[in-house]
């Protein structure tokens, strides 16, 4: 079949150079919980910070913000580095929520400081601050352009997980026509079984005609339904110059994290099939693994993995060497844009990888109530979603998904929509690419 399809005439031009200005911020608050972000800049990211206090308190590490026990009046002091871009127009805003009690004061070293002591009356405080811009300039910019850490690949969230009686499977595995679990569309090659060595082959051959170099395959454990069939699909990939790398989706504690790349990198990392980045095997970690583990227990459990983390967090980047976000698809596209220039420019600055993602629509309801629903658009939305990652020049693009049909997010061929998302796929790689 043929892969290539009719887009609108666009023009890709690289992440330009831009001025990011670097804010020394300290942050002082007894009351439960604040958090300040700078609403109407064209970026900004945490570099680092520290937080001094006498009691129990949570910090994102990726955002100013603090939380405590609730009605809790101990003090506490957040110390950070943060790099903004001013808006193209008049000051930068500054909004600094918090609890009902207490007071927040933002200090911003040689610019000024905003003291917030009084509710609003709304549920997170709300106020937002004017900074002049003119005092941010005169602390002078760091202007530089994103430098490239690897060659643009496109790849595909892939779903190993689904299994048929009459299949290697022998079983119903993740679907089951007689329940209520199966596809929100119909595959166009039916009900299959993911441990079927044909369906995989056909699935690399439909992928490399789209332009994808390859896939992140969901894993859930050693040894498991999943891992199994990974195994299948790199030695597939091996005959097919294609690329696998995992998606870590559970890890119940420190060790198991520590032993799951270990196993990971010892049993697949050495096939030259097997993503890398730096010479080192990538592994995906998803959103659910990074937010029950600190930024330093990746440090210690990584190895000789580069670990892409599911979070726009760059202290979790830092720990696992680089960032990326799996579904993107209920964010506000213009929010979206600015989310992944931040990011990229972050990781850019501290020599991380960076991985914006595409999506061509969602719908869940077919396993989850009430659910929720993306419209394809007939196409619209997966192109603009491709602009929206393709603005901040990511190192990687990453397809969510190759065949998550619970979910509705799949490019492979439907029954219902054909092959056009293919089609789509085709058509960006080459402009991004430039082939």
């Amino acid at each position: 079949m043929s892969l290539i399809g009719w887009i609108p005439f666009l023009v890709l031009q690289p992440a330009p150079a831009e001025d990011w200005y670097r804010l020394e911020v300290t942050l002082v608050t007894d009351s439960d919980w604040t958090a300040v972000r700078f609403e109407n800049a064209g970026g900004f990211w945490v570099e680092d910070q520290k937080v001094r206090t006498a009691g129990p308190v949570q910090v994102r590490t990726g955002a100013l913000s603090l939380n405590k026990p609730s009605m809790d009046r101990t003090g506490a002091t957040l110390d950070a580095v943060v790099h903004v871009t001013l808006p193209a127009e008049g000051d930068l805003e500054v909004v600094v929520t918090r609890g009902s009690i207490g007071s927040t004061r933002v200090s911003i070293k040689d610019v000024g400081e905003l003291v917030h002591d009084t509710p609003t009356g709304e549920g997170t405080n709300r106020r937002v601050f004017k900074v002049g811009a003119a005092k941010v300039r005169a602390l002078g910019a760091r202007r530089f352009e994103p430098r490239r850490l690897a060659d643009k690949l496109v790849l595909a969230f892939y779903y190993p997980w689904y299994g048929t009686p009459e299949g290697p499977s022998k079983r119903w595995v993740h679907w089951d026509p007689q329940q209520h679990n199966a596809a929100t569309n119909t595959p166009r090659l039916g009900l299959y079984d993911s441990h079927d060595e044909g369906l995989i082959r056909k699935h690399i051959e439909w992928a490399r005609q789209a332009g994808v170099d390859g896939f992140i395959s969901s894993w859930w454990g050693r040894g498991g339904f999943e891992d199994r069939a990974t195994r299948k699909l790199l030695a597939a990939a091996e005959k097919e110059k294609f690329l696998v790398t995992v998606y870590h989706e559970q890890a119940k504690d420190a060790r198991q994290l520590e032993e799951d790349f270990a196993y990971l990198v010892r049993e697949y990392g050495a096939s030259g099939a097997w993503l890398k980045a730096g010479g080192k095997p990538v592994i995906f970690v998803y959103t659910r693994v990074v937010g029950d583990f600190k930024p330093e227990d990746f440090s210690k459990a990584r190895g000789e993995a580069v670990l892409l983390m599911d979070t726009f967090d760059v202290g979790y980047g830092r720990a696992g060497g680089g960032l990326h976000a799996y579904n993107p698809v209920f964010t506000d596209l213009a929010r979206l844009k600015k989310d992944y220039k931040s990011a990229r420019y972050a990781c850019a600055a501290q020599g991380l990888v960076f991985a914006a993602t595409v999506v061509p629509g969602y719908d869940d309801t077919v396993i989850r109530k009430p659910g929720g629903r993306r419209d394809r658009e007939g196409g619209k939305f997966y192109d603009a979603s491709w602009e929206c990652a393709l603005s901040c020049d990511p190192d990687w693009i990453l397809v969510c998904s190759w065949n998550e049909w619970h979910e509705g997010s799949e490019i492979e061929p439907s029954k219902e929509d054909g092959d056009r998302a293919l089609r789509q796929t085709a058509e960006w790689v080459r402009r991004w690419k430039g082939k």
